[in-house]
């Protein structure tokens, strides 16, 4: 199966490389709150790369990233963001994070530093934000992870991929979000992304966080599109 690269679209900065990569500056963020009170709540200054598919079609989604040096910051994270633009601002990006009434609704999945120590983590935001973390199992990759989001009704679950000692795959199941797919909901365009993120809230600005995106493919009515 070819790849699809072309289909997907950098934002903030992203660029198409080989290999692909996100380099997520100092006070970067996609947040309904941001955490550091001089800066606007709504923030959606994160590079990423978008694939823009109709809510209807999708089905699942699956990638695969690498952080070299790890999420040594606290709030360091990267993943899947999934995001629901408004009609009045289709194209939300820095410069247009929009505010309480146009911001897009978003799920970011992935992984993210609290307290020093790298966890599972998901934030879903339907106009107010639930935050969860999780602990990763015992001897797990922190560098390097791997990430699913699956529909399931009405709902998007997401799951963290591990594999044993002798290579079996095991999905363990984070989140079930209840709203991402209600039928009465008119959310009719989704970007699946792949996002970085440094919100740096203490100004520590040690430099980039560096991601590889190693897999990244997206499932939809008509099949799957391997992107990388």
């Amino acid at each position: 199966m070819s790849l699809a690269t072309e289909k997907l679209v950098g934002v903030n900065g992203a660029v198409v490389t080989n290999p692909m990569k996100l380099s997520a500056k100092p006070h970067t963020d996609i947040a309904r709150e941001a955490g550091d009170p001089k800066l606007p709540p709504h923030q959606f200054s994160s590079p990423l790369f978008k694939y823009v598919l109709p809510t209807s079609s999708f089905r699942s989604a699956r990638a695969t990233i690498r952080a070299r040096d790890g999420y040594p910051l606290d709030w360091d994270q990267a993943g899947f963001a999934l995001v629901w633009p408004t009609a009045e601002l289709p194209d939300p990006d820095a410069d247009h994070p929009g505010d309480a009434n146009t911001a897009p609704l978003y799920v970011k999945t992935g992984v993210e530093t609290f307290h020093g120590k790298t966890w599972g983590s998901t934030v879903a935001n339907k106009r107010e934000v639930d935050w969860s973390l999780y602990p990763l199992s015992e001897g797990q990759d922190t560098q390097s992870v791997t990430i699913e989001v699956v529909k399931y009704g009405e709902r998007l679950v997401t799951m963290l991929v591990r594999k044993t000692e002798n290579g079996k795959e095991i999905k363990d199941i984070t989140r079930a979000i209840p709203w991402c797919f209600e039928k009465d909901e008119k959310r009719e365009v989704l970007w699946v992304c792949i996002y970085a993120s440094r919100p740096d809230w203490e100004n520590v600005l040690k430099g980039n966080l560096e991601v590889e995106i190693e897999e990244f493919e997206v499932t939809d009515d008509n099949g799957i599109t391997k992107l990388i």
